[in-house]
């Protein structure tokens, strides 16, 4: 029996929720949607790139120490993925796979982040 099995059905919905919205903060971290496009070469579900309004939609109402803290459960979250797929276009079936190296994505943000409080100090 599953962990989910012990919650009432609200509360279920409530825990689900929390998931998907801290995965799209994830894939959002990366620039990309969560996987939800088919690539019928490998008949995976991959990622499309977001827009730059799309990502800041997404991360905006986060706090520098919250984007910080959500980047390291990130960093935990793609621990065993070596590459995300992805597609720069949603709309056609015809837009070329490209991938990238999650870890690295995020240590960039990360020390970006960094450098920022190193200026402002």
């Amino acid at each position: 029996m599953g962990l989910l099995a012990w919650f009432t059905k609200k509360q279920r919905e409530e825990v689900l929720k929390m998931i998907k919205n801290k995965e799209e903060i994830f894939y959002g971290f990366l620039g990309l949607s969560i996987p939800c496009l088919t690539d019928y070469v490998t008949k995976k579900k991959v990622s499309f790139a977001l827009k730059t309004n799309e990502e800041k939609a997404i991360l905006n109402e986060l706090s520098t120490e919250e984007k910080v803290n959500l980047m390291e459960e990130a960093k935990y979250y793609f621990a065993d993925v070596d590459f995300v797929f992805y597609k720069n276009s949603r709309w056609t079936n015809s837009a070329i796979l490209r991938s990238l190296n999650p870890q690295k994505v995020l240590s960039d943000c990360l020390n970006d982040i960094e450098a920022k409080f190193a200026v402002a100090s």
